[in-house]
């Protein structure tokens, strides 16, 4: 029996369409939103840093001087405060002994969550002399 060459194409068609609308959930998986996307490790312009995500909060630590952060995402930007302890400062580490501790900072996350970059400032509203701009590469998820 042979099938007329308007079925073969309408079955051929229905194949593809199932194949399009189909696949494997666990393909690729799930696409990272919000605060998700900055969660992991990355080597910054302070060493390591650790970022743990909830909801659109941001908390985070990294290496210099015992260094916390939180934040709240919007899109690909994490803003919000970070703090140092300076007992937990490491030698070479201290920074002049009448700068603040204390500061904001504001980050973008690249299209591919692999890096970030920003800047920070102290609570004051003053930059460092040195610099404000803060860097990070990801290293783990």
């Amino acid at each position: 029996m042979r099938l007329p060459v308007s079925a073969l194409l309408a079955l051929l068609l229905l194949g593809l369409a199932l194949a399009a609308c189909g696949g494997d959930d666990d393909a690729g998986g799930e696409e990272l939103t919000g605060a998700e996307r900055w969660a992991g490790t990355f080597q910054s312009s302070f060493g390591e840093l650790t970022f743990e995500a909830e909801g659109e909060r941001v908390t985070g630590r990294y290496a210099y001087c015992g260094g916390r952060l939180q934040g709240t995402v919007k899109g690909d930007r994490l803003a919000g405060r970070w703090q140092e302890d300076p007992a937990a400062c490491e030698p070479g580490q201290q920074r002049d002994p009448t700068a603040e501790r204390t500061g904001t900072f504001q980050f973008r996350l690249s299209s591919d969550n692999s890096s970030f970059s920003g800047s920070w400032r102290y609570a004051s509203g003053i930059r460092d002399p040195q610099g404000s701009t803060w860097e990070g590469t990801r290293t783990s998820d």
